[in-house]
């Protein structure tokens, strides 16, 4: 794997967590049994998607393959079960987008674990690109997404300051 690319899976594993917290969030909004299941189970997927990203980045490479592989899918059913909750359809596109590049450099980088230790400008470069390529797709997609709060994006009247004045 290139030292550009070294970084992206963790890169695409953060926007995938985000997006499955606001996924969650958005889901547990539905307030019946299922739906608070389904919700503690995309937190879940977010925070370990979120960790794992940070793990990858600080070992230098993509770490535990298989176990990607699996919460891949996992991911990947638990954002499509999401809809059925209420969940944005194009943070779920936007899930699957990030989730199987991701879990397909991984996991064929599983046989090459030696980590260049060189502090070069291309690995950097590498990161700002991958950086702003998530950051181009989840951002839109998050804002699909509402949180649990009782104000939708449409209702801005609770937000005005000079409200009552």
């Amino acid at each position: 794997m290139s030292s550009i690319a070294r970084s992206w899976p963790a890169l695409f594993a953060w926007g995938a967590g985000l997006l499955h917290l606001a996924l969650a969030a958005q889901v547990v909004r539905a307030a019946l049994v299922p739906g608070v299941v389904v919700a503690a189970m995309l937190l879940l997927q977010g925070t370990a998607e979120l960790s794992w990203g940070v793990l990858s980045l600080r070992r230098g490479r993509p770490v535990a393959a298989r176990a990607v592989v699996a919460g891949a899918v996992t991911g990947l059913v638990l954002a499509a079960v999401a809809i059925g909750g209420g969940g944005s359809p194009v943070a779920v596109a936007a899930v699957v987008v990030l989730v199987v590049p991701a879990s397909m450099l991984t996991w064929s980088a599983r046989a090459r674990t030696a980590v260049s230790t060189s502090r070069r400008l291309v690995p950097a470069i590498g990161i700002v690109a991958g950086a702003v390529l998530v950051a181009g797709l989840v951002t839109p997609a998050l804002s699909t997404t509402t949180g649990s709060g009782e104000h939708g994006h449409d209702d801005l009247s609770s937000f005005d300051p000079h409200a009552g004045h």
